[in-house]
């Protein structure tokens, strides 16, 4: 019984110290209170937000490594140097020569 109110306690403890989400204060076209819930201290979800900005997305690429085999590697990569999480290390080796 005493491991059941620690660990209830140490939840209610963990979750007043965590953000709290709310509800959007925006309305919708309907003119109906909005559902979603938010983070954003303005209290407003990422449709009715006006300085909301989406992430730009990098496009994705072939990666520039070679495999053990000795050939092209075929995974995808968004990384900015060209190389998958597989072939990080192959960018130092390229550079070099």
């Amino acid at each position: 019984m005493n491991k059941l109110k620690l660990c209830a306690i140490g939840l209610v403890l963990a979750g007043g110290l965590s953000a709290q989400s709310v509800q959007c204060h925006g309305y919708t076209k309907d003119t109906n209170e909005c559902q979603n819930r938010t983070l954003d201290s303005t209290k407003l979800c990422y449709l009715h937000n006006p300085f909301y900005v989406k992430k730009v997305e990098t496009e994705s690429v072939i990666c520039d490594g070679i495999t053990k085999k000795g050939k092209s590697c075929k995974n995808k990569t968004k990384n900015d140097n060209g190389f998958c999480h597989l072939h990080q290390s192959q960018q130092y080796f390229y550079k070099i020569q």
